[in-house]
């Protein structure tokens, strides 16, 4: 019986292709640790915290998705393209920032551009649960081999989808769903950040 996550045996923890983590994971930086030297991708879904544990668990996301105000708090920058250009380094695959009504902001491995996808319209009722639907969306995406720009237009039309119900699963979307909204006359379209 597993008491821990630290209990987890590497061959248990290697066998995820995703592993998704929030703040509370400074509590086993251990684990997450392990999970990226086994090649696993190590999403971080960090809204809160700081100092050097919070520092080593974003340094250790590959995938790091936060939101822009906590990301203004952990960098010091106010701009989406000066706070891209501080979480960005060569081990990441993606840095992406939420901004809810105003889109995503996002950079990632293949790309020397700093890229801006606006939010989709939609009726929007209770925005409970979005941000985790985000990273739920971008985690299959990515294990479904869709690229940086992919994962996030994915992630932000899944979230979009999302808010258009009461509580964080009423409305929770299919990948059919997700599809018709991004092959959709009004789907927004990534543009460079200048």
């Amino acid at each position: 019986m597993l008491g821990t996550a630290s209990d987890l045996p590497d061959e248990v923890l290697g066998s995820a292709a995703v592993l998704i983590i929030d703040s509370y994971a400074t509590q086993s930086l251990d684990v997450v640790a392990r999970a990226r030297n086994l090649g696993v991708a190590i999403l971080g879904d960090i809204e809160w915290g700081s100092g050097p544990a919070t520092d080593r668990l974003i340094g250790l996301c590959d995938h790091l998705i936060l939101p822009l105000g906590f990301a203004r708090l952990a960098t010091g920058c106010w701009s989406p393209t000066e706070i891209l250009d501080a979480l960005w380094s060569p081990s990441r695959a993606d840095v992406v920032l939420t901004d809810g009504e105003r889109g995503v902001y996002f950079r990632g491995r293949d790309e020397t551009k700093l890229w801006h996808l606006p939010a989709h319209c939609v009726p929007v009722v209770d925005t409970t649960g979005a941000g985790d639907c985000f990273h739920g969306a971008y985690a299959h995406a990515l294990t479904r081999g869709a690229d940086s720009a992919g994962r996030v237009a994915f992630a932000a039309a899944a979230a979009a989808l999302s808010i258009k119900g009461r509580g964080g699963r009423e409305a929770l979307p299919t990948c059919d769903e997700v599809a018709q909204l991004l092959a959709s006359a009004d789907a927004p379209s990534a543009a460079e950040l200048k």
